[in-house]
């Protein structure tokens, strides 16, 4: 990617940099090896492709399960339905509650999962506000 920029600079002076923090002090021992983009600089972002994790999503997807008013239900007759509290802060520091059937729950986010025989077929990550 440098390269193609190197490349496509034109030999211009006297721009802005395309590296966060840098030392303009020329002292060799002040400059980190690894350099850190500013992929929001003009100059690099022409190469950056834009990604969205939305563009695979299935916007047909048919909600077997409901979290409305703190009560959890299962939408469509029939269907083998359980669902867990998941607690905590962030990515790493959480806990999974048991699976239950539905009914009232006391979480802000309530993970649902569907069965048909041994397979997961439906999965929905619901959330609710509590006021504390």
């Amino acid at each position: 990617m440098i390269n193609e920029f190197l490349a496509n600079d034109g030999g211009a002076q006297n721009h802005s940099s395309v590296f966060l923090n840098v030392d303009l002090s020329s002292d060799y021992m002040n400059v980190c090896a690894l350099p850190v983009y500013d992929v929001f600089h003009p100059t690099i972002k022409k190469f950056v492709k834009p990604y969205t994790s939305a563009d695979d999503c299935d916007n047909n997807i048919t909600m077997i399960t409901e979290l409305k008013n703190g009560e959890w239900r299962i939408l469509q007759e029939g269907a083998n339905c359980s669902a867990r509290c998941i607690e905590g802060i962030g990515a790493k520091n959480f806990k999974k509650g048991n699976w239950s059937k539905p009914g009232r729950v006391k979480c802000e986010f309530l993970e649902a999962v569907c069965w048909k025989g041994e397979k997961e077929v439906y999965g929905y990550m619901h959330s609710q506000v509590i006021r504390k």
